[in-house]
């Protein structure tokens, strides 16, 4: 008995530990952009995001999850990270491919009007999967964006406890570097242009956004197998918890 339990808990270290050597597509991801306002304004704000990719050469379509830490400052600017990751299934093992993506907003003001907002959001995102002999993959993204937000409820002056729901739209592009240094001549860069969209809601100290991207995908060629060329429409969505107050709609005299 004292060999067969000896047995039976090796067995399973051994299939804890064991990993299978297989290829992974790393993901270029569109994740949110939460709007124009720079949430979480003059404070700290823990967040978790669900959202879809583009993943591997081959563009096809894939769930991203993260989560992160965004501090605002002066209702102005935000910076973020936030650290997501892709699962996969082989052999009966979960294999993760994970992505650290930097984020950063700057609001420009209130150019239509005291119930708007509008900002830059630019994002970095890195990614790399190895396994010797058989992958060797490096994915880099520049994500840019230029979102108009629109309040639809809730008095741009009210305190930190009232709901409000505002719509955003604008413009968004992505760049992607993917790098095979198994096969370099199988590398490639693409340009992501496309449209943002979504709702927020403001209430207490949490922060929604659902969102999505319809993004332009180029052709895009893997080992002789086509790719892309096609209009996506990339959902994401976000939460977080804001530890301060939210970002005043009344405080900026239209700046």
């Amino acid at each position: 008995m004292k060999t067969l339990l000896l047995t039976l808990i090796a067995g399973l270290s051994c299939s804890a530990c064991y990993a299978p050597q297989v290829r992974l597509p790393l993901p270029a991801t569109f994740p949110v952009i939460s709007g124009a306002t720079p949430v979480p304004g003059r404070s700290v704000g823990l967040s978790a995001e669900l959202a879809d990719g583009l993943r591997g050469p081959e563009l096809g379509r894939g769930e991203v999850r993260g989560a992160g830490i965004t501090v605002g400052l002066d209702d102005r600017f935000s910076l973020g990270y936030v650290y997501q990751e892709t699962s996969d299934v082989d052999s009966g093992v979960t294999l993760h491919v994970g992505v650290h993506h930097g984020r950063v907003k700057m609001r420009l003001g209130q150019l239509f009007g005291p119930t708007s907002e509008v900002a830059v959001h630019a994002a970095f995102g890195s990614s790399e999967h190895v396994v010797p002999g058989v992958q060797d993959d490096g994915l880099h993204t520049w994500d840019l964006a230029v979102p108009v937000e629109l309040l639809l409820s809730g008095r741009p002056g009210a305190g930190g406890g009232a709901a409000r729901a505002s719509v955003f739209l604008g413009p968004r592009i992505v760049l992607e570097q993917y790098d095979d240094r198994v096969r370099p001549d199988q590398s490639f860069h693409i340009v992501l242009p496309g449209v943002v969209g979504g709702f927020h809601l403001s209430a207490g100290h949490l922060e929604l956004f659902i969102e999505s991207t319809l993004a332009a995908v180029p052709r895009n060629s893997y080992l002789g197998v086509p790719s892309g060329g096609k209009l996506m429409v990339m959902p994401a969505f976000g939460a977080q918890l804001r530890l301060g107050a939210p970002f005043d709609w009344a405080g900026h005299d239209g700046r």
